[in-house]
């Protein structure tokens, strides 16, 4: 039912020839993960597109002052899983060039 659902789905978005190319059923409490294709009724033209400017990231610098101005305290714990196995020391650890390095406390 979860791929006539998802075409329902793609119909109701305005698709037409509404197609799925993947399923995948996931945890069965989970659901399952369908990707459709479909063609839209209209045309776009990319010559009107306004497209804004991708935003830079923050500097090793801004980010110290920022935390310096409002320090923080992060607290992290994994639920049955050890935590190199997940990547938090990776995440966290100023050796590993986690979030210490910007003076967040851990």
């Amino acid at each position: 039912t979860a791929e006539f659902t998802a075409i329902e789905i793609g119909k109701k978005m305005g698709l037409e020839d509404v197609a799925v190319i993947h399923k995948q059923v996931m945890h069965p409490s989970e659901g399952t993960l369908v990707e459709i294709k479909g063609k839209v009724p209209f045309t776009i033209d990319t010559s009107k597109l306004i497209i804004p400017k991708k935003a830079q990231p923050l500097s090793d610098e801004e980010i110290r002052k920022s935390i310096d101005e409002n320090p923080m305290r992060i607290v992290a714990a994994t639920v049955g899983e050890d935590e190199h196995s997940v990547g938090l020391r990776e995440i966290l650890d100023i050796k590993h060039g986690g979030i210490e390095r910007y003076g967040i406390k851990c």
